[in-house]
C-alpha cells in the first residue's frame, strides 16, 4: 500500500491509491500494455480510462473509485470473462 507524504498533493494521492486498487483486484491487467489516459469528473474524482473509454461510451473501458469499492465502466471481457461492473 502506498502512504502519502507531504510531497504528493491530493490528485496524486488518489491516483496512486486507484492505481493499487486496479493492481489489487485486477491482477491480470497490466495497465503498461494498453492505452490510458487520466480524466477528471465533474465532481473533481479521478477516472482512468483505458484504451478509449470515456464517459461518454467508447470502445475500451475505464476504472473508478467510489468508497470502498473499484468500479468498471464498459466491457471487460478481454481481461476477466464476462466482466463488468464493480471489481
Amino acid at each position: 500500500m502506498i502512504t502519502m507524504s507531504s510531497d504528493l498533493d491530493r490528485r496524486d494521492a488518489e491516483r496512486l491509491d486507484l492505481l493499487d486498487r486496479i493492481a489489487n483486484r485486477v491482477p491480470g491487467l497490466d495497465l503498461n500494455q494498453h492505452a490510458i489516459e487520466w480524466q477528471v469528473m465533474p465532481d473533481g474524482a479521478e477516472v482512468l480510462p483505458v484504451d478509449g473509454g470515456s464517459l461518454d461510451g467508447g470502445e475500451g473501458y475505464y476504472f473508478e473509485s467510489k468508497g470502498d469499492d473499484l468500479l468498471a465502466f464498459g466491457s471487460l471481457a478481454p481481461i476477466i470473462e464476462g466482466g463488468w461492473g464493480v471489481c
